[in-house]
Parts: C-alpha cells; structure tokens; sequence
C-alpha cells in the first residue's frame, strides 16, 4: 500500500510498483521509469531557477508526453502549476499569468513565440518579472540536481480559473490533499482493469483532466493521449481504451455518429446534468458498459458525488453517492437541512473542498463557510449554487442553477462575465447572454445586444472585441441587436421573453449568396451548413463554418452528413486546417 500524500508521489510510487510498465500513450510509449526521470528533471531544473513550495509556474504546452512530465515536475519543486491553454485569448492568458504572479511559464517554441511578441512586446506582461523556460531544457539530465522539495498534503497542488460573474476568471486553489483523496476514491470506485487505458481527452484548465491524469498514472494504467475526445470518431479502435470521461453533450454527438469502441468497459459523464435518454443509448450498444453519474463543482476537486446508473432505471439519473470523505447536504436559505421531496441547495463538505479563491477573500467567506454539521469542525462547506431534490430512497437529482451560471458541453460559463465583456465596448449599452438551441447543432450561446445612443453595433467588430478577453468557448457565436430588452413585471431582465435569434442573425448578410450561382454539390453542401449552423439564407461557397458559429461537435456532425447525403468521406481533420 502506497503511503504518498501528494500527487506526484503517488504517481513516482507507482514507478518505484512497475518501472517498465507503459504510463503514457500519445502515439509514442513512455514508461513509468521514464515519466519519472523526466519529471524529476523538470523539478531540479525549477529549483534552480529558484522556484519552490508556495510559487505557481504556468504551463501553456501542446498534449503529448512532455506535457505530463511537466506537471508532475512542477509539482515536485514544490510549486503549483496553473493551466495557460494555448487557445485562449492573449488578454485573459495576462491576467492568469499575472493574477497569480507567476514566476516562471513553460511553453514550446510556438507558444514562447505568441508570448513574445503578443504579450510582452506589447506591454501586456513584464518580461523583468517572468522567465520563460522550453520544456526541451528541462528534459535534459542536470548535472547537479538540486535538493529535494519538501511537499506537504496542504501545499497546493494546482491553480483553476473559473468563469467569473464580475468580468474576470477567479483562481480556485486546490491542495494535493483535495486531488490525493479524489484519486483514491477512483481506485476503489473502478477495477484495475477499468483503468487500464484511459483516454487523456479534456484540457488541462479544465478539471475533469485531473481524474483522467491521477486515475490513470496514480494506479499503474496508461493513459492515451489525444488532441479532443472527437479523436474516438476517427481511431478510436485502434487507441483500445477502456474508460472514456466526457461531458453529456459531447458523448451524445460521438454516439450519434459514430459506435463507441468495443474496448470501451466504462463511460463517466460529468459536468452537465445527465439524461435518461443518452444513457439508454449507450446501453443499447452494449450489454457489458458500464455509465457513470458524476456530479461536483471545481470548488470540491472535480467530483464530489457519483454512481452506476441501474440499466433497469427509468427515471432520471441520481447523481449518486458522496465520494470517499465526502459529505453532501440539501438546505434551505437558513443553512437547514430540507425534507425529502423538497428542493434545496447542494452544499458539500470533506476532503475535496478547496482552499478558496486566490486573492479573492470576500468571495471566498460567502461560498466556503466553516461546516456546522461537524461535532468538531475541521473544514469548510461549499456553497454550489445548484438546486436538486431528495428523493424518497436519499438519492439526488440536480434541478439547474440558482443564479445565471450555465454549463455548456461541460464547461462552466458565469453569463455574466460575458455581459461585462460586452457592456465594455462602447457602442453597447445593455447587454444580455443566454444559451438558445438553434438548427439541429448543439445548444449555443446567443448574445442579445443594446446600441447606446447615437450608436449603432457592428456584430463582428463587437464579437471580435469580446473574443480579445474570452476563451472560445465562451464567445457567443451568434448576437442579435434589439431595441431594447424585455422586463418583466418586477423590472428585470425578461430572459424567457427574448426573442428567438433571426435566421439570418449577424452573419447572414455577409455570408449569403444567390443560391442559382452555385452548382447542384455546392446547393447541397451549403443547405447542410445551414442545417446545423440555423441558418436560411443562402450560403456563399466563401462561407468559413466556425465563423458562423459552427464548432467541433458541428464539424463532426457536418462531415456526417456530407457522408450520408452526398457519398463522400471528408476526415474531420480537415475542417480545422
């Protein structure tokens, strides 16, 4: 039995268990042996440039091996790491890196380039404060390692940034002990060979990547590697693995178009709620798979709860059972406990809550509050803001939110954020942002826009300038201007009574086109992009998809499409070149 109490540890015990075994899979093998070496190097080449315990070290890399090496390096200097995802935009990649006050960022040679000329020459960052360092030097053997670090269960682990209602992302600190007890929980929660080869598919700044990463190489399986989890659309037989973990949306389109592989032996689905009819389809393709319900905030360390959904089920899905040193509590405003059949306000408490948020005090006292329910209280409560209702038998179904936070595909998005961005710009005075499903693509944000006086709104300009501060992912792909928003009766905003988003929105009039201008595979390629993107008018053959507010689940649908109506296999690949 492992006495590791950090991350890392867990994972270099693990190499001490079975050195040869193969821990990463990204097309290449690295052993466990090997992920140690170069983790370790990682370490000693951090503490020579005087990095150690209470520091954060950015890391904005591509996914491959290295990437692994790099976290787990960064955790044994003593450091915390904090994800920089190379996909976000310049000035939100700033305020991460400078929110935190980071003192050193690990990039490849791409990205050192963007940080180069987009953040530092531009005066965004100062390169005075900030060192940044190729993962290629570090994976060189040092000559002189420096000492060891001291790590303890309490130190952090990692840096989360999470959408924020007051215009800026928020730093959740999680400690190694926060991430240690979740990987345990996994251990016990799925077999060794349940864990065998689970598939490394989410981002590193979001936190469904750390039980990929700590079920996998804490436990001695391997971890497969790939850029998204669309990649099961394509190879997805040929990567053999045997636990998938993904969002419901983005699980409801694989399945959609293409069979999971037969490999697969267990699917977790987290980060939105979860409908009967999704699981039943995956049921339906097996009679082995095994669906998972899980349920938890960033704030208490990916998941707080889950449970096997019953195949014999018809109701909907429970979120299960609190985790291992978990607990789980419904009350009303007055911090009491509701009957069964009530609805209440999900509070979690254990060894997953986090230690708040970075440099945010007054937020941090309203949402992590000390844990009335301990005889002798050693934690915090965390406030979720998510409505669910007991049932009868003490099992749990999430109802939705009690504010304007949403998920989407699995991402947690603060709608407000998006208004501040937008109420930035000064040609709009209102602005307001809701999720719409459009056409037959997955649910979108739409963004419902005031001009302020004497001002009119250029939708691209407009759109352009938010996407300067938001990650794609939270960049409205669609925004219609009104004359004004409806109220209702009390003076809010009427979010029920917005109308539905025009067929043409912003982009009909610059992508339309005289649909007798284009041949008989042209008409029917445009009418399929206007079947997904909502779209009615006529298409131009110049027309980009993702410009129009198509994404990967779309582009995975229209390659679909295009195969089953016009007979011609287009790789999903080649809608990102």
């Amino acid at each position: 039995m492992e006495n590791a109490s950090t991350l890392h540890g867990l994972v270099f015990d693990q190499a001490e268990r079975t050195p040869d075994a193969i821990a990463i899979d990204d097309g290449s093998k690295t052993t466990y042996r090997e992920l140690r070496e170069q983790a370790e190097q990682v370490a000693a080449s951090l503490r020579a440039h005087g990095v150690g315990r209470g520091d954060f070290v950015g890391i904005c890399l591509g996914r491959n091996a290295e990437l692994l090496a790099v976290v787990l390096g960064v955790l044994a200097s003593g450091a915390a790491y904090v994800p920089l995802d190379p996909a976000y935009p310049k000035e939100r990649l700033r305020f991460m890196t400078t929110d935190c006050s980071a003192r050193v960022v690990i990039c490849d040679k791409s990205f050192a380039n963007f940080y180069d000329s987009e953040l530092f020459e531009s005066g965004l960052l100062n390169k005075a404060t900030i060192t940044l360092l190729s993962p290629k030097v570090f994976l060189q053997p040092q000559a002189q390692p420096a000492q060891s670090a001291s790590v303890e269960p309490d130190d952090l682990a990692y840096l989360l940034y999470t959408s924020g209602s007051t215009g800026q992302p928020k730093g959740v600190m999680i400690r190694h002990c926060n991430a240690v007890n979740l990987a345990r929980w996994a251990r016990e929660a799925f077999s060794d060979e349940d864990r065998s080869r689970i598939l490394f598919s989410t981002s590193l700044s979001w936190d469904l990547s750390i039980f990929e990463i700590f079920a996998s190489l804490a436990w001695g399986g391997t971890l497969v590697v790939v850029n998204n989890a669309l990649t099961l659309a394509e190879v997805g037989p040929e990567l053999e693995v045997t636990l998938v973990n993904t969002s419901p949306s983005v699980m409801s389109r694989l399945i959609h178009h293409r069979p999971l592989p037969d490999s697969v032996r267990v699917v977790t689905l987290a980060g939105e709620i979860l409908h009967r009819e999704l699981v039943d389809r995956l049921y339906q393709r097996s009679e082995s798979l095994r669906v998972w319900n899980l349920y938890g905030p960033t704030e208490t360390t990916t998941f707080s709860t889950g449970g096997l959904i019953d195949r014999s089920e018809t109701s909907s899905p429970a979120i299960g059972q609190p985790l291992l040193n978990t607990s789980l509590h419904l009350l009303d405003e007055q911090m009491q406990p509701v009957e069964a059949g009530q609805v209440g306000e999900i509070w979690i408490g254990g060894e997953g809550v986090a230690a708040g948020y970075l440099h945010r005090p007054k937020l941090t006292a309203e949402v992590f509050v000390p844990d009335p329910f301990e005889e002798e209280p050693k934690g915090n409560l965390y406030r979720t803001g998510d409505q669910a209702r007991a049932r009868a038998d003490g099992s749990v179904v999430v109802l939705g939110r009690l504010d304007h936070q949403v998920k989407l595909r699995g991402r947690r998005i603060e709608l407000g954020e998006i208004d501040a961005q937008f109420l930035q710009h000064p040609t709009v005075d209102e602005a307001v942002t809701v999720v719409r499903q459009i056409g037959t693509s997955e649910p979108r944000l739409v963004a419902y826009l005031v001009a302020g006086q004497g001002c009119e709104i250029d939708e691209e300009q407009v759109r352009a300038a938010v996407a300067q501060s938001l990650p794609p992912h939270m960049v409205p792909s669609l925004i219609e201007v009104l004359d004004q928003l409806p109220l209702s009766p009390n003076g809010k905003i009427d979010r029920a009574a917005l109308p539905a988003p025009g067929t043409g929105s912003a982009e009909t009039d610059s992508v339309a086109t005289d649909s007798a201008a284009l041949g008989e595979t042209e008409q029917e390629i445009a009418h399929i992009f206007g079947e997904i993107l909502g779209i009615t008018a006529p298409l131009s053959t110049q027309v980009d998809f993702f410009d129009c507010g198509g994404d990967s689940l779309g582009a995975l649908q229209l390659v679909d499409l295009i195969a089953e109506r016009l007979q011609v296999e287009i790789p999903l690949s080649t809608m990102f070149e």
